[in-house]
């Protein structure tokens, strides 16, 4: 399988950021992996991610894996390229955490969703050097939605679903409306046991994320 893991940051140096500099470490396994980054980048994370899948579609029967990931994420997994190419003989579209559940609660988040049906974890770093875990449950799982801090498809997959992220949401709900395209068309979903570092949590509370929720609510729900 080939590799190419694609992101976005508002940063003018990509490779002094968590992921940049994971990436760095993981071109040392894999010196074949292709690292793609919109830097200073101000639109939004569906523009962008549309216009990688674009850029590789002429590839997608090359055997892809397309990884879109968030900048302030350290990739800790050194055998990430095999899980990864063990994951996609399992699932179309895979994530780190998400839930089987339909999204029939308010406000909607994955992780608001019955605890039973909640997978994956995720490390989040702390102070001073400190970090901790979200564990949400057990994985492998096939899931419906998958969080959007870092998401691999199967290029050929998508394309030949017709699935890409809904540009009506720019960093907010984007990742939720692409599993939701992606099951409409069959595609199948699940998280995986891969072990990443995040360095910030999610806002819930400010206005535009408020404003993606009811777009998403109007257009999905």
């Amino acid at each position: 399988m080939n590799f190419a893991f694609m992101s976005a940051t508002r940063e003018v140096d990509g490779n002094e950021i968590p992921l940049g500099k994971s990436l760095q470490l993981l071109k040392k396994i894999r010196p074949d992996i292709h690292t793609i980054r919109a830097s200073e980048n101000e639109i939004g994370l569906s523009n962008v991610y549309n216009s990688y899948i674009s850029s590789y579609s002429k590839l997608k029967d090359e055997d892809w894996i397309l990884i879109f990931v968030h900048d302030d994420v350290w990739i800790n997994d050194v055998f990430i390229f095999e899980k990864l190419e063990k994951a996609m003989t399992e699932f179309d579209i895979v994530g780190l955490a998400g839930t089987s559940s339909n999204l029939r609660y308010r406000p909607v988040l994955w992780h608001n969703a019955p605890r039973e049906s909640l997978s994956g974890a995720v490390a989040h770093a702390q102070p001073k050097g400190q970090f901790s875990f979200n564990f949400f449950g057990l994985t492998p799982r096939e899931c419906k939605y998958v969080d959007g801090v870092f998401i691999a498809v199967n290029l050929k997959k998508i394309i030949e679903a017709e699935v890409t992220f809904d540009e009506d949401f720019d960093f907010h709900f984007y990742d939720l409306a692409f599993c939701k395209r992606a099951c409409d068309k069959g595609l199948r979903i699940g998280t995986w046991p891969i072990w990443v570092t995040h360095e910030s949590v999610g806002d819930f509370n400010k206005e535009e994320w408020k404003e993606s929720e009811t777009k998403f609510i109007k257009k999905y729900l």
